[in-house]
């Protein structure tokens, strides 16, 4: 196991590898957040065609919980005879993925599920929080048979240090979609906070910090611009989206979604709000929007919040700007959006922060210094923690 290479190549994997399916969450164009799991399915098949029964196989992403009626059991028994194999052997599952992300080596593997020769395994580690390094995080893996964990085991023992076995692929993905759905239902109940300490005159990050010194039963989550990233953002309407054809809808995180879905035209509405207290009209403001990224110190725009806001807000007429510094550009609506640097020690020859009616802070970088937002004439702080601007206000 000492590299690993991508590659689309049709030849399939070589004798007595380790091999990874990555590819993107195809969904029904017509049925958003719904996984069309053909995409899947054809992929693992074009691998079992061509793999031997050495080789070790993984594929990325939500699998059988995203498509009810393709569970792994059903699967399985039908597609052993196709090439005179077990399951126990090396055969993967078809599954729905949930990202397009290809790992360079195992070390790289650290988002989504990957099921391997009939198991599941949960990536764990957030993009840009340090303290949750590979290696120390747990995974969880689930195997059809024995023999399956067992050889994903070994493959997976590279990757991290401890493995925590559950008894199916199915609920190792039952594991990933509960993590995720409790964040998003937690993360509703932080705006809803953030908004009733808004019209109490109270700090909500004052107030979470308070909540969070209990010792048990308190995990702190905290009010933002909204929610992105493949995640949070995503992953729970592939639990959501079964339960309701069955008949049993998940009403809490069902309406915990649509707060975080909504939480981006509120931010919209409240900058209106706040330029209409400032005597201006949005159709003619002039706005900053600090931080495009969908998280801190990440690079990454998928589902980020701050685009659905500044196309909100371009849709009512205003002139919108953005700044972040890992983000030079940004695509919105076939339109290339290029970033602007408002700090006048780097670039005193664009607008400056004065120039602004209304600056948006919606993601910063910590290693990036905004000490210039000091002379932003009206923040609105969807961080609730960045100082500056001569007025500041909360969504």
């Amino acid at each position: 196991m000492g590299s690993a290479q991508d590659t689309d190549d049709g030849a399939g994997p070589g004798s007595g590898t380790g091999f990874e399916i990555a590819h993107g969450v195809p969904h029904h164009r017509d049925r958003p957040r719904v996984v069309d799991a053909q995409a899947g399915h054809g992929a693992q098949d074009h691998v079992r065609r061509r793999s031997s029964p050495s080789d070790v196989g993984r594929g990325q992403g939500e699998i059988d919980l995203a498509v009810p009626s393709q569970r792994v059991e059903q699967r399985l028994p039908s597609r052993r005879g196709e090439a005179g194999r077990e399951a126990d052997q090396h055969v993967p599952g078809p599954q729905a993925p949930e990202h397009l992300e290809r790992a360079r080596d195992l070390d790289d593997v650290s988002r989504g599920g990957e099921r391997l020769i009939g198991g599941c395994e949960r990536g764990r580690r957030p993009l840009g929080v340090a303290g949750h390094e590979q290696l120390q995080t747990p995974r969880v893996l689930g195997g059809v048979t024995e023999t399956c964990f067992r050889r994903a085991a070994e493959l997976l023992r590279y990757t991290c240090e401890r493995l925590h076995r559950v008894s199916s692929p199915e609920a190792a993905e039952m594991v990933k979609l509960y993590e995720n759905t409790f964040r998003a239902v937690n993360i509703a109940l932080a705006f809803e906070i953030a908004e009733a300490c808004r019209t109490h005159g109270l700090d909500p990050i004052e107030v979470t910090d308070g909540a969070a010194t209990k010792p048990y039963g308190f995990m702190a989550h905290y009010p933002s611009a909204g929610v992105g990233g493949h995640c949070i953002a995503v992953d729970p309407h592939y639990l959501l989206h079964p339960l309701r054809e069955h008949g049993r809808p998940a009403r809490m995180a069902e309406e915990a979604l649509r707060k975080l879905a909504g939480r981006p035209r509120h931010v919209a509405w409240r900058a209106h709000e706040v330029l209409v207290e400032l005597g201006r009209r949005l159709a003619e403001a002039r706005i900053l929007v600090v931080g495009v990224s969908y998280k801190s110190s990440v690079a990454d725009t998928r589902e980020a919040p701050a685009v659905e806001i500044i196309t909100r807000l371009r849709a009512e007429g205003a002139h919108v700007d953005y700044h972040d510094p890992l983000v030079p550009e940004l695509a919105l609506g076939g339109e290339l959006l290029h970033g602007v640097d408002p700090d006048p020690r780097r670039d005193g020859g664009g607008f400056g922060p004065e120039d602004y009616d209304l600056t948006i802070i919606a993601t910063v970088h910590p290693e990036h210094d905004y000490g210039w937002l000091s002379r932003s004439p009206a923040v609105l702080d969807c961080t609730y923690r960045t100082p500056g601007g001569r007025r500041r206000f909360l969504p």
